[in-house]
Parts: structure tokens; C-alpha cells; sequence
């Protein structure tokens, strides 16, 4: 009995520690909003929608409002589908092989978080300044050069762990940014197959 106490004991803290270590969780869903700023016009705009993520890799970000747009991938697809503003008309499909680099903006989403697999403080593609309620990510030369990202901004409601995550803000290396905020967190979720497959829907 004594043994099996300590065994528990020590399961619990190796846990706990690695828990600490890995501030990505294997998998998570959230609602978001999305604001950026228009390059002409200098206007912000806003969109709302939900986000599905697997590590390594897998995601699915579906915008709902004001405008449809899915981006869909998975370790062999990449799927972007933009509805079409007259509902009358079919939106615009695009299927290609991981194999082939496209995807822009989303696609710099999906390699960032897969960097947030492990223990931030130690990473070797950014260092990590922190104050309360902030990490701040500086990203190295190399990594700017491959993800065309220069900083990254986090914030936390409070305690420093990815459900408390408020916001996020990514510099890219054409000065422009990226801002999402989160709602609603779940970690560790588990997900069938076809949550990141893109199918069109039938009428």
C-alpha cells in the first residue's frame, strides 16, 4: 500500500511538472475574434468564428461572420474555401498538397502553434520576456526568415497557462499585425477525422 502511495505521488508530480513544460496542449477548440487593420483605408475590421487545432500541424479556423471563409489542413491537404458574397453563386474552393507552400496568414498561424509545443522560457526559435499577465517572443533571425514573424504577443486573463490565453498578437516581418481574441478555451479535446477534412456542403 505504502509503495503503490508513493507511486501515485510521484505520477502526480511528474504530471504536474510536465504540465508546466509543455504550455501547448496536445489539442483545444475557441471562438475568436479577429482585428486587423486595412492596408488602403487604414480601417479595422472584425471577424468572428471558431478554431479547431491538433498538434502536429492540424488545424481547421472557420470564420463565420461578416464573410465565410474555412481553412482546413491536415498532414497531407490543405483546404481554403471562400463563400461567394452573392449567396446565389458557389464560393471558391482550393484543395493542394502540403507539399506545395500556400495558405499565407493562416498558414503562419498553424507553424506558430505547433512552436508553442514545449517549454517556452527554452525554446530555440524565439526568447520569451515576461511581466504580469504578458509573454512577450522574439523571434530569431532564421525563424523570421521562414516564418515571416517577428513578435508575438500573448495575454492572460490569469494564471500563465494556454486556457487563461485572452489574446494574441503577432508582428509579421512586413509590419503588419495580427490580432485574435479568445473565447471559451477547451484543451485537450479529442476530434474524429474528418474535423480536418474539408467537404463542400450538399444543397
Amino acid at each position: 500500500m505504502r509503495n503503490l502511495l508513493v507511486a501515485i505521488f510521484l505520477f502526480v508530480i511528474c504530471n504536474a511538472l510536465w504540465a508546466k513544460k509543455n504550455f501547448m496542449p496536445s489539442s483545444f477548440t475557441a471562438e475568436f475574434e479577429e482585428v486587423r487593420l486595412t492596408s488602403l483605408r487604414k480601417k479595422i475590421k472584425k471577424s468572428y468564428g471558431d478554431i479547431y487545432y491538433k498538434y502536429p500541424g492540424q488545424i481547421r479556423f472557420e470564420v463565420k461572420r461578416p464573410h465565410r471563409l474555412v481553412f482546413v489542413r491536415n498532414m497531407k491537404k490543405t483546404w481554403i474555401y471562400r463563400a461567394s458574397l452573392h449567396p446565389e453563386e458557389p464560393g471558391q474552393l482550393t484543395e493542394t498538397s502540403n507539399s506545395k507552400k500556400r495558405g499565407g496568414q493562416r498558414m503562419r498561424i498553424v507553424a506558430f502553434l505547433d512552436l508553442l509545443k514545449g517549454d517556452l522560457a527554452k525554446s530555440k526559435q524565439f526568447k520569451m520576456k515576461k511581466s504580469k499577465g504578458v509573454r512577450i517572443l522574439h523571434f530569431n533571425k532564421s525563424s523570421q526568415k521562414e516564418l515571416g514573424l517577428t513578435k508575438a504577443t500573448l495575454e492572460f486573463k490569469e494564471k500563465f497557462n494556454f486556457k487563461n490565453l485572452n489574446s494574441l498578437e503577432i508582428l509579421k516581418s512586413d509590419g503588419k499585425k495580427i490580432h485574435f481574441n479568445f473565447f471559451n478555451i477547451q484543451v485537450n479535446k479529442k476530434f474524429i477525422d474528418s474535423t480536418f477534412i474539408y467537404k463542400r456542403k450538399k444543397k
